[in-house]
């Protein structure tokens, strides 16, 4: 069956706090004459307290094709069977009424909610709850009657809870010790009850039998009470592998004409008519397809004929729209910068020939630099920035995953003193082995420069004093950096995605690895490497906990003496890296940190962070913080050009800093306000002492 994703969009705030105030009477008033979907109680003998003993969570029920609105924030999601995350008294308060809204009944199903609520019990072993909904009035403040108001309350009577005793396998057909064998390893284990790991084995079972080569595997549950335990239940197993089959035609469903000729032409080299069926095979084709961006939806499956030995495939796809685009809002403040832009993310998409895959990306927008001489702000640098990137993506092979990759992308940006300009270019194969994996390797093209405007020169000159300066960067102990560079050379990626994000209901995962083994920059070798992580789980219905982790290294294999080139380097500072700090501000030890200090990186970088944080309603989040990381100018202490000792890298020079904030949905994005406190004020910078408490305010993605 082929499950249509939901459409995506991003809700829009329905006020501000003033007009939240305003109208949050008129709308608990509005509220009094629906009926209302508020609470889930746990009743009976099994209850301490509104919460089952020793399983203080339950499910975070979610919204079907009948179910309730996005916005539904109400005790059915609330963690430990409770009434929400306040005393019930909360809903008698107008602005926690407004965000956190009962909602009304009408529109859904309450029977199909509350079958929702009794397959979770009986997933944990409860096999025989049960679950009422019934209606109540609603008392308001001072416990007066709502006027035809109601809430729906759902009541659970859990029951016994059981466990499983014993398993065994019972095989109809004829077949191989070996395959035996792995089918008796996908048994559920005997002990506490799990439904979904007895599902998953069941799976597991027709996955193993479908690679083998018998496309209508059937597994059934069998359970029997227990004569010994009264809270026990033994498990048959019994499986029929079915007959053995062949591969029978492609048929595509959703394309027409040359489109599904393409369609054909992917999945060819995946299998061949008359071939031996193998499962691994269709699922190979539904998970390469459905990496492929030209499609909402893909559903790879074997086809039931009157020929049980032949098995035809039906391939049926959703296209994607052919132009799909969406606006991009960047607003981020902090201590040390302010920086505004909007721009557009445009794809696009075409099934003909290759299955092309295009997306371009443009934003832009304005960055300034404060900085403060006793108690007078001064900016003594701003300026415009911008950004564009295009790629496109050719399937060669669909089904191995393997394509042809062209991208590329430019940028201005503005820094304290200083302006890059450049862009590159590659070209190369792009390989998607399984479902969220990307590698690519591509030569690359770059041309990189600085240059700034008449009211930076003073600070700009000492620092770019051009190759073979007897005095580099005024004498200070850094190398010097190029005005500008052509870099050659070639370049490796690895992208890993699993699951969601921070704040979302299941785990994720990300890793990113990029790799410059071997580039030039005029000549001069150099090899470099960065690496990014990102783990995110749900503690709960509500609390999640995400973590993040990067280093980077640039090594020149004449020596630190080779000038510098600043697109290669590595920065901290500002949201999405070390908070607390502003934008690239947080640069390696040892520097001169008077006003003409530009802070621009360093060679090394490491940094690490961790976020804890509690959802109050799709959007709205808290969340507490700790952040770590500094970027260094050589592994172990050195002398540079000009005789003074560079600091290698030393875990008493890391700046670590906590915080706390929240986040709500706004009319351009989403909207969060942080606080960041430095722990360890930086002792190498006499002249230039950041101030130990930063505001963070970003709108969207920050640049």
């Amino acid at each position: 069956m082929l499950r249509w994703p939901a459409a995506l969009s991003r809700p829009l705030a329905a006020s501000g706090l003033a007009a939240g105030l305003l109208l949050a009477g008129p709308a608990a008033r509005a509220d009094q004459d629906e009926g209302r979907v508020c609470a889930v109680r746990v009743v009976g003998p099994e209850a301490k307290g509104n919460v089952l003993d020793g399983d203080p969570d339950l499910p975070p029920l979610v919204a079907g094709a009948e179910g309730l609105p996005a916005r539904r924030q109400t005790e059915l999601q609330a963690r430990g069977a409770l009434s929400g995350p306040l005393p019930g008294w909360w809903r008698v308060v107008p602005l926690a009424r407004a965000i956190f809204p009962c909602p009304a009944a009408e529109g859904w199903r309450p029977a199909a909610e509350a079958e929702r609520l009794r397959g979770w019990f009986a997933d944990q072993g409860w096999l025989d709850a049960a679950v009422q909904v019934r209606a109540e009035p609603w008392r308001g403040r001072g416990g007066a009657r709502a006027r035809r108001a109601e809430l729906l309350r759902f009541e659970v009577r859990a029951g016994l809870r059981y466990r499983l005793t014993s398993a065994q396998l019972a095989v109809e057909d004829e077949l191989p010790e070996a395959l035996l064998d792995e089918l008796r390893a996908l048994m559920p284990r005997v002990g506490g009850w799990d439904g979904a790991a007895l599902r998953e084995s069941a799976e597991g079972m027709r996955r193993r039998l479908r690679a083998a080569g018998h496309p209508w595997p059937q597994v059934m549950h069998v359970l029997v009470a227990d004569p010994d335990a009264a809270d026990g239940k033994a498990l048959r197993v019994e499986v029929e592998a079915g007959p053995l089959g062949r591969f029978g035609p492609v048929e595509v469903l959703g394309v027409d004409g040359l489109h599904a000729e393409a369609l054909r032409r992917a999945v060819r080299p995946g299998w061949r008519p008359g071939e031996r069926f193998d499962g691994r095979a269709v699922d190979r084709a539904r998970e390469a397809l459905g990496a492929l961006p030209a499609f909402a939806a893909v559903e790879v499956e074997a086809v039931d004929g009157p020929d049980r030995a032949v098995v035809p495939v039906r391939v049926h796809v959703l296209p994607a729209e052919d132009i799909d685009w969406e606006p991009i809002v960047r607003v981020a403040s902090d201590a040390t910068t302010f920086s505004a832009g909007a721009g557009a993310l445009v794809r696009g998409q075409h099934l003909g020939g290759r299955l092309l895959r295009g997306e371009a990306m443009a934003a832009g927008g304005w960055r300034a630099f404060p900085v403060f001489a006793g108690l007078e702000p001064t900016v003594h640098n701003h300026g415009p920035w911008a950004e564009g990137a295009a790629e496109l993506e050719a399937a060669l092979r669909p089904v191995q995953g393997l394509g042809l990759l062209w991208a590329q992308r430019g940028l201005l940006d503005a820094q304290r003193g200083y302006n890059e300009l450049g862009g590159e270019v590659e070209a190369g194969l792009i390989w998607r082995p399984a479902a969220g994996l990307r590698v690519s390797a591509a030569p690359q093209l770059g041309l990189w420069r600085t240059f700034a405007y008449d009211r930076q020169l003073p600070f700009y000159e000492p620092w770019f004093g051009g190759v073979g300066s007897t005095a580099p960067m005024g004498g200070y102990a850094r190398p010097q950096f190029r005005e500008r560079a052509l870099l050659v050379g070639p370049h490796l990626r690895l992208e890993w995605a699993r699951g969601g994000g921070p704040g979302a209901p299941e785990a994720g995962f990300g890793l990113v690895l990029d790799a410059e083994p071997i580039g030039w920059a005029d000549g001069d070798r150099f090899g470099r490497g960065e690496g990014k992580i990102t783990l995110s789980t749900p503690l709960s219905s509500r609390w999640w906990l995400s973590g993040r982790a990067a280093a980077s290294a640039l090594r020149w294999a004449e020596g630190e003496d080779v000038p510098g080139v600043l697109h290669l380097r590595s920065f901290l500072g500002g949201w999405g890296s070390v908070r607390g700090w502003g934008y690239r501000a947080l640069s390696s030890p040892g520097w001169d940190g008077a006003s003409r200090d530009l802070r621009i990186g360093g060679d090394l970088m490491g940094m690490a962070g961790i976020d804890l944080g509690y959802r109050l309603a799709p959007g709205w989040e808290l969340r507490t913080f700790g952040d770590v990381g500094r970027t260094f100018e050589t592994l172990r202490d050195a002398r540079g050009q000009s005789g003074e000792v560079l600091r290698g890298v030393h875990l008493a020079d890391l700046q670590p800093t906590v915080g706390g904030g929240f986040s709500l949905p706004s009319p351009l994005g989403q909207l969060t306000v942080a606080v960041a406190y430095l722990l360890r004020r930086e002792d190498q910078l006499p002249a230039y002492d950041p101030f130990p408490l930063a505001v963070h305010l970003v709108l969207g993605t920050p640049p």
